[in-house]
C-alpha cells in the first residue's frame, strides 16, 4: 500500500485488523470481505445481501471475526494514534507503549520492550538473521548482527532523592520514628563516584534495586496478616531493612547488606523471588574485567549527573540485564538501558524481529496476516532494498506460521521488488476522502525489478518531498535534462548534484548520468 503522508494508508491497516476481528461492533457499517484459503473463496457479509460472484466463492455471515486466523499489527511510528483493535489482534506497534495515560506504563513497556531484544538476541532463533545476511552476501564476510556494547545509565539523583525524601517523611508519619534515608542516599552517590572501583556497577545495581523495592512496594501499608498480627511488629521489621541507612558503613559493607541479610528478609514476607533471585546471585555474575567496563559520571549539575556503564555484550551480561529487569519495577529509579555502537536503524531492525518473536506464543492459529506500517522507518537504503526480502524469509521461519504480509510505505523500494498486480496506490480527493489510483494511471512501467531510481524521480513520490522550493526547482531542471536527453549534462549540474543531501537521490542522479 503505497501514498504519501496522510493519505491514508494506516487506516487500511486498521480496516484489515477490524474485519479481521471485531468489525460488526468497531465498524458497525455494511461491508463483505473475500478470503482465501488454499484454493477456495469465501466472502464474508455483515448488513449486506449475498454476493454475486462467478468465481464459485462460498458467502457466509459475518460473525465479527475471519476464523482461523490470527492478525498481528506492528508499526514503527510513534505519533500518539490509539487503536481498539479485536482480542484476536496481536498489537506489537510502538504506540501500545501509549496503552494507558499513566507514564508508569510507558516506562515499563520500555523495560519489555528492551527485555524482549536482550531474550531474542540470545536465543538461536536470532541467528536467522544472521543466516539471511550471508545469503544474501555469499562469499563475503558478514559482521554480526549483535550488539557490541550495552550502555547502563542511572537514573537522575535528584529524581531518586525527592522520592526518597517523601518515603523519610512518610515513614515517619505511619511509624513516628525517624529515618535519614536521604543522607544515606546522598552519601552513597558519594562514595561510588569518589571510590570507583571494579566492583562499582555491582554497587550501584543492588543499591538502584534496594531503593526501587522500598518505594514502590507500598511497604508502609499496614495490613494484618498470619505473620504480623500487631502493627508495631511489622514496622519493627521494616525498620530493621532500613537499618543499614542509619549508620556510615562502608560501601563494601552496604553492598554485602543488600545481597545478603536484605534478600534473606524480603523473600521471608513477600512474593518477590525475581528480586531475591537477583541480589543473591549478583555476586556471582561474571560482568566485570579491564576491558568490560567504562565508567563514567556524566556532566551537568552536581544534583542532575548520572553514572554511566558501557559493557561489552556478550551472554553473561545479557542473564544479568534480564534478571536486572525482571527484579525491578520502575523504570524510573532503574537503569535506562541501550545499545552502543550501533544506528537507529539497526535497533530498528532487531526490535522489528524481536517483537515477533516475543509474541509467538500469543499466535494460536496456523494462518497470520500480518500488516506492517512503514517497517522500514530509519533504515538506511541499503536495507530499505532488502526489507521485502528479509520479512519473506524470516517471519514465518520466526513464527513457524503461514503469513500473508500488508505493508505500507511511501519508499519506492517495495515497488521494485513487488509486480503491479500486488500495488495499492492510495491517495485523498478534495474532500480528504481516500481513493484508489488505478495501476496503471499511476506508473506505466512495469515494477517487478524495476529501476529504482526511475520510480524514485516518479512525479508521485517527488512532489512535495524536497525541503525547499529553491532546491526542488534546481533538482527538477536537472532530472528534466536526464529525461530530455537532450542537453547536456554541465560540470555545475554535477556539482550541484554531488552537494544533495538526500543519499538516495544523488546516488540514484549520479547513477542516471553515467
Amino acid at each position: 500500500i503505497i501514498g504519501k503522508n496522510a493519505s491514508g494508508k494506516t487506516n487500511i491497516l486498521e480496516l484489515i485488523q477490524y474485519v479481521s476481528d471485531g468489525a460488526n461492533t468497531i465498524l458497525n457499517k455494511p461491508f463483505f470481505a473475500i478470503y482465501k484459503s488454499e484454493q477456495e473463496f469465501i466472502i464474508y457479509n455483515f448488513k449486506m445481501p449475498a454476493i454475486k460472484n462467478n468465481f464459485d466463492a462460498e458467502n457466509k455471515s459475518y460473525d465479527g471475526r475471519i476464523p482461523e486466523t490470527d492478525t498481528i499489527y506492528f508499526s514503527n511510528v510513534f505519533d500518539g494514534r490509539r487503536h481498539n483493535f479485536g482480542k484476536k489482534t496481536i498489537n506489537i506497534s510502538t504506540n501500545d507503549l501509549l496503552i494507558s495515560q499513566f507514564g508508569e506504563n510507558v516506562t515499563k513497556n520500555y523495560q519489555k520492550t528492551i527485555q524482549q531484544q536482550i531474550k531474542f538476541i540470545k536465543d538461536p532463533k536470532f541467528e536467522l538473521l544472521e543466516d539471511v545476511e550471508r545469503f544474501m552476501h555469499p562469499g563475503q564476510k558478514v559482521s554480526s548482527l549483535k550488539p557490541t556494547t550495552v550502555v547502563l545509565t542511572s537514573p537522575i539523583w535528584s529524581n531518586i532523592i525527592g522520592r526518597i525524601r517523601n518515603f523519610d517523611e512518610r515513614f515517619e508519619r505511619a511509624t513516628e520514628r525517624k529515618v535519614n534515608f536521604k543522607s544515606f542516599a546522598l552519601n552513597f552517590k558519594r562514595k561510588i563516584t569518589d571510590n570507583n572501583s571494579a566492583n562499582s556497577i555491582k554497587y550501584l545495581t543492588a543499591f538502584l534495586v534496594y531503593v526501587d523495592f522500598m518505594l514502590n512496594r507500598d511497604i508502609l501499608i499496614f495490613s494484618g496478616n498470619k505473620v504480623f498480627k500487631e502493627k508495631s511488629d511489622y514496622f519493627d521489621m521494616v525498620y530493621s531493612l532500613l537499618k543499614i541507612t542509619q549508620d556510615d558503613s562502608r560501601i563494601d559493607e552496604i553492598y554485602k547488606f543488600l545481597t545478603t541479610d536484605f534478600p534473606k528478609i524480603i523473600d521471608s514476607y513477600w512474593n518477590v523471588p525475581e528480586t531475591h533471585k537477583f541480589l543473591i546471585d549478583l555476586p556471582e555474575f561474571k560482568i566485570i574485567n579491564e576491558k568490560n567496563e567504562e565508567f563514567k559520571e556524566s556532566l551537568g549539575s552536581y544534583s542532575n549527573r548520572r553514572i554511566q556503564f558501557t559493557l561489552n555484550y556478550n551472554t553473561e551480561v545479557g542473564n544479568f540485564l534480564t534478571k536486572y529487569l525482571d527484579a525491578t519495577t520502575n523504570q524510573s529509579l532503574s537503569y535506562s538501558i541501550d545499545w552502543g555502537g550501533i544506528s537507529s536503524g539497526h535497533k530498528a531492525y532487531i526490535n522489528l524481529f524481536a517483537s515477533f518473536f516475543a509474541r509467538k506464543s500469543q499466535i494460536k492459529e496456523d494462518n497470520v496476516l500480518i500488516a506492517i506500517d512503514e517497517g522500514d522507518l530509519y533504515f538506511h537504503p541499503k536495507w530499505q532494498t532488502q526489507f521485502l526480502s528479509k520479512l519473506i524469509i524470516i517471519l514465518p521461519k520466526l513464527i513457524n506460521k503461514k503469513c500473508q504480509l500488508f505493508l505500507t510505505t511511501h519508499s519506492p523500494f517495495l515497488i521494485s521488488d513487488l509486480p503491479k498486480n500486488n500495488l495499492l496506490f492510495v491517495a485523498k480527493d478534495y474532500n480528504d476522502k481516500l481513493y484508489v489510483i488505478p495501476n496503471e494511471k499511476m506508473i506505466e512501467v512495469k515494477t517487478f525489478g524495476g529501476n529504482i531510481g526511475e520510480l524514485y524521480l516518479d512525479a508521485f513520490f517527488m512532489e512535495g518531498s524536497l525541503v525547499s522550493s529553491f532546491a526542488e526547482r534546481k533538482i527538477r531542471e536537472i532530472i528534466n535534462k536526464i529525461n530530455n536527453k537532450q542537453e547536456s549534462i554541465s560540470k555545475e549540474d554535477r556539482i550541484l548534484i554531488s552537494e544533495i543531501g538526500d543519499e538516495l537521490l544523488r546516488t540514484q542522479l549520479q547513477n542516471l548520468i553515467k
